[in-house]
């Protein structure tokens, strides 16, 4: 069965990355909800794209009602296997992609670029292909298999919240939306706004980033000009890499770049409002301003909070993480998205009440935007090893061991569900610049070599998930 699966795969090798290329090339941003688009116009095309791709397959389908997700459902008995992905994607900031637009997509060297041929078109078109690469070697599970594409997961997973609260929930899940072999947990992620009391003087316009899970990587401050101000911070700029000054009619415009990662990993980011803070506070703008920036700095500079004063850690998953995604002026008040990530072992509410502490002290107000509870399933749990085993068993890596992940999946709102990963690095990649390549950064690529062995070990997961549920234990 392993060597059909694997021909056919290669096969159809190119019908695979079209499948690819086809959903990158839907501009699935979340937009501005729409009667029957609740996450705008685009996100609903790739859902109806995806529709068709199930459809044509022959499973019952459907999108539901509030458009929210589709859903496939395969022949089978009581048991149900789910394989959740998503077809939404993060913002992007076209100036920064060196070999394409992000939804212009290309294959060179072996790579699908543009956004979201990672996260998540390989979770989609995986799950696609893998059952075709089963129904093709002769497997028919005895389970029913539901795959499952939403369309916000990249914004607050409002749509696998309502499957949960409405549809029937798999016996077991598995979430091809992370990193191999398995993972057994997440970290819970609250999502915040810290909102200044005191306005700005001179400052007059603050605006970057579209995400709270992407570190922000692009900002642009707009001061009152004055007197050799404009001269003062050219000067200042001088010595500050990725740092400009213009000027427009009676407005100075500072514009910083940094180093986007995703804010579950965001120690090698760099924040490009964290460069504009200490740009302005060298210069002659108003102690009130200044302030303000100099406040909110400890927040900005330290991804895990040791220079606020709030570092803590938890002995699985490690120690906390905030990142910055957005700031934007409002009444002329500074205003910054936050995602805060922590461990199991920690109280919730002694960690809000410490961030809060800490804003009410700096002048700063606490909004909730949501929070999303972590888990964590045993390691010995005979599904989680079942899913270590098809990954050993096709790649060779004996030594790989479930792991807990600091990013959040569809996984922590299903019963008895793990993520994985959704392709394995093989090829030598083009070359890149930094912050380049990766999930959530410019010149996101997927490695087609290693993509069709992640199809592979998906086949072979579902293979080991219907014989685990149906207590047969013999080797696939």
């Amino acid at each position: 069965m392993k060597t059909k699966i694997q021909v056919f795969l290669r096969e159809h090798r190119d019908d695979i990355v079209k499948d690819v290329m086809d959903l990158v090339a839907i501009p699935s941003v979340k937009g501005i909800p729409e009667e029957g688009a609740p996450f705008g116009k685009a996100c609903l095309d790739a859902l109806l794209h995806i529709e068709k791709k199930y459809t044509s397959d022959g499973y019952s389908t459907k999108i539901e009602e509030g458009k929210h997700y589709v859903t496939a459902v395969s022949e089978g008995d009581d048991k149900l296997i789910g394989i959740f992905s998503h077809a939404d994607v993060v913002p992007v900031t076209e100036g920064d992609w060196v070999y394409t637009k992000p939804f212009e997509p290309i294959e060179k060297d072996g790579f699908i670029i543009g956004r979201g041929s990672e996260d998540n078109s390989s979770g989609v078109v995986g799950a696609i292909w893998a059952m075709r690469a089963l129904k093709n070697a002769g497997y028919a599970p005895k389970s029913r298999i539901l795959l499952f594409s939403g369309s916000d997961e990249e914004s607050g997973m409002t749509d696998v919240s309502l499957y949960a609260k409405t549809e029937e929930m798999p016996d077991f899940s598995i979430v091809p939306d992370n990193s191999y072999p398995v993972c057994r947990g997440e970290k819970t992620v609250m999502n915040f706004w810290a909102e200044s009391r005191q306005p700005f003087d001179d400052i007059v316009g603050v605006s970057g980033g579209q995400a709270f899970n992407v570190v922000l990587d692009k900002a642009e401050v707009k001061i009152k000009a004055k007197d050799g101000l404009l001269d003062e911070l050219e000067n200042i700029v001088k010595g500050v890499d990725n740092a400009t000054v213009t000027k427009k009619d009676d407005v100075i415009i500072l514009t910083t770049s940094g180093m986007s990662t995703h804010a579950a990993a965001p120690a090698n980011s760099l924040n490009a409002f964290l460069i504009a803070i200490d740009v302005l506070t060298l210069s002659s703008i108003s102690d009130n301003d200044k302030n303000i920036l100099k406040r909110i700095r400890p927040l900005l500079s330290e991804p895990h909070l040791r220079d606020a004063g709030l570092f803590t850690t938890d002995s699985e998953f490690g120690d906390t993480t905030c990142a910055n995604g957005i700031v934007k002026l409002e009444d002329m008040k500074l205003s910054l998205s936050f995602d805060f990530r922590f461990g199991l072992e920690l109280d919730e509410g002694e960690l809000i009440e410490g961030i809060k502490k800490y804003l009410d002290g700096i002048g700063f107000d606490y909004k909730l935007k949501y929070g999303l509870k972590g888990y964590v399933i045993k390691e010995s749990d005979p599904l989680v090893q079942a899913m270590l085993d098809a990954y050993r068993e096709n790649t060779g890596d004996i030594e790989s061991a479930p792991y807990l992940s600091v990013g959040g999946t569809y996984a922590r709102f299903l019963k008895n569900a793990v993520s994985t990963g959704s392709y394995t690095g093989k090829s030598k990649h083009p070359p890149l610049l930094p912050g380049h390549g990766n999930v959530h950064q410019p010149d996101e690529m997927l490695d087609i070599e290693g993509f069709l062995q992640g199809i592979e070990i998906l086949s072979h997961m579902i293979i080991k998930a219907d014989k685990v549920l149906h207590n047969e234990i013999s080797e696939v």
